[in-house]
This record gives structure tokens, sequence and C-alpha cells, in this order.
């Protein structure tokens, strides 16, 4: 699977994943985005930990690789169903509200934070999508 993450380069370590506000209602319009929720997701190491307050799904995210391209991380990965456990201390926790879209085989996601959004997609193959 693949990951395209939308950032702008700052140096050889550093991105700029922030989106600022004002593109929320063009990300949703030309994407056709709908709303799904809000989401907290945790990371425990190579486990994400995903739940929209009715549940919780564990996955084991495993990177074969990760590129930068034309304003895009591109992430290829693996995901596998982890076993579900108790988890108290993590190295990441977020929360946010989810707005997605699938169209063929790709899935657009918007995520909105207190203050800022960042969008990405997700498909099983390598593409090209232009963002703005």
């Amino acid at each position: 699977m693949y990951l395209y993450h939308y950032c702008k380069k700052i140096n050889d370590y550093l991105f700029e994943e922030r989106i600022p506000f004002d593109k929320k209602n063009f990300l949703i319009k030309k994407f056709r985005l709908q709303y799904n929720g809000m989401f907290k997701e945790y990371w425990d190491k190579n486990v994400r930990i995903l739940t929209d307050g009715e549940g919780f799904r564990f996955d084991y995210i495993t990177d074969d690789s990760v590129v930068y391209k034309g304003n895009y991380l591109i992430n290829k990965f693996e995901s596998k169903i982890c076993t579900k456990y108790s988890f108290y201390n993590v190295d990441c926790e977020m929360e946010y509200r989810l707005y997605t879209a699938t169209q063929g085989m790709v899935r657009y996601i918007l995520k909105e934070y207190d203050t800022y959004l960042t969008f990405e997609y997700e498909c099983p193959n390598i593409t090209n999508i232009k963002l703005f």
C-alpha cells in the first residue's frame, strides 16, 4: 500500500504538513469528502491504534520505503491487524475530525486538527494526483 502525505520540504529532515483552514472547503469539494466523525489515533512503536469512541482498531505498520516527490512524502508500507491489548504509555496521541472519500482504488483522507489540516491519500499502486 502507498500513502501520499501532502507536505512541503523544509530540509532533508523536516517537512511542513500543516495546511491552513482556508483550504478546507476547497479540498472537501474537490475530492467529495464526507465527514466521518471525531477520531483519536495513538502510536505505540509500530502499532497504530485508532478509535472513533465506539471501539479500537490495532494495526502493525511496517514501512518499506519513504521518499519525497512533488510535495508528497510517499510511504510504501504494509499493514496487518494486531491483537488488541491494554495500553497506557504511547509514543504519540492525536485527535482530529476525519473526512474521507474513495474513488476507484484511491482513498482520500483529510484530518482537521484544532489549528490546521493535513491531507493524504492511500492507494495500492503508485499514482500521480495534483492537490492544488
